[in-house]
């Protein structure tokens, strides 16, 4: 069955509730919360991301979409989110731009994984960095990751943006104990944020980026995204029409492509996973 904003908040079959949440994102971003068009607390559902999707085009504008926990959730590349109860936020927001097309979204992937490092960043320790595209990681643990999916019509763009945090310390067996994850809870002080807490802060800086966002504007922020680049000047590899090719990460460009330096020239990714080469498996210099 298809999802409507109303059934989302009413018929939810896997459980909705409304909460404290939106009274709070009134008190403390009241300009966020008009933005607003409606907000749903599900308990657990496949994913937010399709929940969005599903609906009529258009009508995800404005739309946001909290879980307690995901079945089904997906990053990057097909890959599997893992999702527990609790332990993270997890968040789709619905978003409709005018007269833009799918080629202009590489510098909104970028855009949207910076505004989320810097509103982590409190709860980060200072280890906090973003890997191309919008993946953020404390050395080598995943903390955040970001997936932006699009649909087109009559040409505007519908695009939404799912997000996912590790806030509290994950469990997730072989993942958890080779390092590859982390969380809020392990690189703040004081025992890291609740996950409302984190939601009252995502929320309100992901649609004022939303609202605000130029395709054209990304000299105003890149600097901010290079600061905290950990590929830069990094040995990379990368899959392309099923060939693997390395060279050293230049940094992201303009339009969103990642620029690497290899031994034919520069080359611009612009899709993938980009791999950083250990110490041992990095050509010598």
């Amino acid at each position: 069955m298809t999802s409507t904003p109303s059934s989302l908040m009413t018929n939810a079959a896997d459980g909705t509730r409304t909460g404290t949440l939106p009274s709070l994102l009134c008190q403390s971003r009241p300009a966020a919360r008009a933005r607003i068009a409606g907000l749903a607390r599900l308990r657990e559902t496949r994913s937010t991301n399709d929940l969005l999707l599903a609906m009529p085009f258009g009508a995800c504008h404005g739309w946001v979409i909290l879980a307690h926990a995901q079945s089904g959730a997906r990053g990057r590349n097909g890959r599997q989110w893992h999702s527990p109860p609790g332990a993270g936020l997890y968040l789709s927001i619905g978003w409709v731009f005018p007269g833009i097309d799918r080629s202009q979204v590489g510098p909104l992937s970028l855009r949207i994984g910076l505004v989320l490092a810097e509103v982590l960043a409190p709860w980060g320790g200072g280890r906090i960095g973003l890997k191309w595209p919008n993946d953020l990681l404390a050395g080598d643990a995943k903390l955040a990751g970001v997936l932006i999916e699009t649909r087109a019509g009559a040409g505007d763009l519908a695009v939404v943006v799912g997000i996912g945090v590790n806030v509290r310390k994950p469990h997730l067996g072989e993942f958890a104990a080779a390092g590859s994850v982390t969380s809020l809870e392990q690189l703040a002080e004081d025992g890291g944020p609740t996950v409302e807490t984190v939601a009252l802060a995502v929320i309100p800086a992901i649609i004022d980026a939303l609202a605000t966002w130029d395709p054209a504007d990304s000299a105003v922020w890149l600097p901010r995204w290079r600061s905290l680049d950990i590929l830069a000047d990094q040995w990379v590899s990368w899959i392309e029409a099923g060939v693997r090719h390395e060279g050293r990460a230049r940094g992201p460009l303009a339009d969103g492509a990642l620029l690497v330096e290899t031994i034919a020239g520069a080359r611009q990714v612009r899709a993938g996973e980009v791999e950083r080469l250990r110490p041992a498996r990095a050509p010598a210099v």
